[in-house]
This record gives structure tokens, sequence and C-alpha cells, in this order.
């Protein structure tokens, strides 16, 4: 089996990786930039594609495509493998939880909650909100591609799932998606009975979530 960080090396250009955060000016055989890093006014930021291979002469960082994205999205390393695994398209084996960052784990729960609240959607629980995004006039395929979900109108239908996916409840308020009341001190989900949108970042994970009340006499906010 191949590795998968040499797979990864093979298949992306550590230059058009760096440009999508930075804009990169080739000087013979290198590309010059301000770094990300630190702030300068003389560009001392340097990338190489036969070295593939990044250096501030200002600040002294540098490395590879791995070593770039843990440094500019502020991750460890198994979560810029998984970053760069899905734009190269290369599959991974599942990482055992117990070597995942906090961040990573969050991103986990946020995907997690989307499946959720799309399974809900597609369910006899989310009867009225297919009917009201069929009245809107949104098809299929782009229920499909922007995968909107559903969530239940019940208190705790989410955390109860997320639980029962090892999810613990301090995980969940991170990531935004429950509010431990002020009165009980009990946990409860934020988006309840709302058509749920999901949010990305560039690299296709889901950071948050959009909800829309689909009851026309609700005293909530119509959006959260």
């Amino acid at each position: 089996m191949a590795n998968p960080v040499e797979e990864i090396k093979e298949r992306l250009n550590i230059i058009e990786v760096i440009q999508e955060y930075v804009p990169l000016k080739k000087l013979g055989n290198s590309y010059k930039a301000l770094c990300p890093f630190h702030n300068e006014k003389t560009p001392s930021f340097t990338a190489s594609e036969e070295k593939q291979f990044f250096h501030c002469f200002g600040c002294g960082k540098g490395g590879d495509l791995f070593t770039f994205v843990q440094e500019i999205e502020g991750v460890e390393f198994v979560e810029a493998l998984r970053m760069l695994a899905k734009k190269a398209n290369v599959e991974l084996t599942p990482v055992n939880r117990t070597e995942q960052n906090e961040r990573t784990r969050l991103l986990d729960c946020l995907e997690a909650a989307a499946a959720f609240y799309q399974t809900v959607f597609n369910s006899q629980d989310g009867e009225k909100a297919r009917a009201y995004i069929a009245q809107r006039g949104l098809d299929d395929e782009t229920i499909s591609i922007f995968q909107i979900g559903y969530s239940p109108d019940a208190w705790d239908g989410l955390l109860q799932n997320l639980k029962k996916q090892n999810f613990i409840e301090k995980e969940m308020e991170r990531a935004g998606l429950i509010l431990r009341s002020p009165k009980t001190g009990g946990w409860y989900d934020r988006f309840r009975g709302r058509v749920m949108f999901p949010i990305y970042n560039s690299h296709g994970n889901v950071i948050g979530f959009g909800g829309r009340t689909i009851d026309a006499d609700a005293k909530e906010a119509k959006y959260i």
C-alpha cells in the first residue's frame, strides 16, 4: 500500500497550495512573497517548485506543503494530512480519535451534525421541511449539492445522536451546536425545528450552520 504522505506530495504542487493563501511572484527558479507568518515590508518568504519546499529568511519558518498547511491553518499534522488528502483525492485509513487535536474533533462533530440533519430532513420528521423547501423552488439537485438538512423540533435530538457517536457535551458546545440552560444547568440543542444550511470552508469542511425557521408563527429569530 502506498504511503499516503508521499502519494499526496506526488499529486500536489506546493506552489499551488501556497498560492491559495499567499500571492507568489516568480523570480528565476523560485517564488517570493511577503511572509504570512510575520509582518514585513520586504518579501523574505521563498518557495521552490523544484524542491517542493518553502522557507522564510525573516522568521525562519520552513518545510514542505504539510508544514505550510499546519502553520497557516494552525492545525496539527493529522488535520493537515486530512485536508491535503481531500484536495489530492487520496483515501486515508480511519484515524484513531486519540491522535486528533481539538480542532479536528470539532470538525468531525460538525460533520456528524450535518449528516444527522440531512437524515432527519429525509425522514418522516422532515416532511414539513421538505414541503417548505419545495415551496421555495429548490430542486433535489440543489438540496443535494448544498446538503440541506432539518433540525428536529426537539430539545436534545442532535445532542443524543452525537453522544452515541462518542462526542461529549463540551465538544458540542465548542462547535456551537448545543447550549446550557441557565435555569437547570442541562444541555439543549441550539437549532430546533429549522431548515439547516451547512457552511463550508475552502477545504470542504463543515465549520458552522445557518438555520431558518419554517414556523410562520414562531416568536424566535427567523434566522440563526
